[in-house]
């Protein structure tokens, strides 16, 4: 998963964040990156949770409303936790019912001194593939993470992310979207007050 990717940005540093990510509502932009389950399965791919090249389970339900509404929990806790707000019990009963479907899975195979182990996660079941999801924003919503999580410093961009910057200095959600937004109308703006400095003589 890449900051480039152009149907899935993963600019989050963080599964969670980058789950909410996908639902970009501020001001006037409204973006879903994740209308239907087709969708929400390229997600999972990008993100690392199921293989390459599978498809959507026939068992998985043809509503979206589980993976929403987890989205929407996670949104609601994040924005609690980035504005020292008390969780809300509901949403914390939710996540940690989305909790119990975790199940991780071991695969061996040979290397080239003995055995190499990986993991990865059973996502047949829609719950079971939401379940990281939720690990992943229990895990970021500790404590110890506090001043760690935060909104793009455009005005206009929803995007959260986690810093993981030296000095915790971090911004931007993408030093090529905003970032460079910010350098140029910067420049723009000392080019514009130079002007105006010039003409008054």
């Amino acid at each position: 998963m890449t900051m480039t990717d152009t149907e899935f940005p993963f600019w989050g540093n963080n599964l969670a964040l980058d789950f909410i990510n996908t639902d970009l509502r501020k001001g006037g932009l409204k973006v879903d990156r994740l209308p239907d389950t087709k969708a929400l399965v390229r997600w999972l791919v990008s993100a690392g949770i199921r293989p390459e090249g599978t498809s959507e389970p026939e068992s998985w339900p043809a509503s979206m409303d589980a993976a929403w509404q987890l989205r929407g929990v996670i949104f609601g806790m994040v924005t609690e936790f980035v504005s020292g707000t008390p969780h809300d019990p509901d949403r914390v009963a939710i996540l940690n019912h989305h909790l119990t479907h975790i199940r991780p899975h071991h695969i061996v195979q040979p290397g080239t001194l003995g055995l190499d182990i990986s993991s990865g996660w059973y996502t047949e079941r829609l719950d079971r593939a939401l379940a990281p999801i939720a690990l992943s924003a229990a895990r970021l919503l500790d404590s110890k993470n506090s001043g760690r999580v935060r909104q793009c410093d455009n005005a206009e961009c929803p995007v959260y992310f986690y810093d993981v910057s030296n000095g915790n200095k971090r911004r931007w959600c993408s030093m090529d979207l905003c970032g460079n937004r910010h350098k140029a109308a910067t420049h723009y703006r000392r080019h514009q007050h130079a002007n105006a400095k010039f003409d008054r003589r």
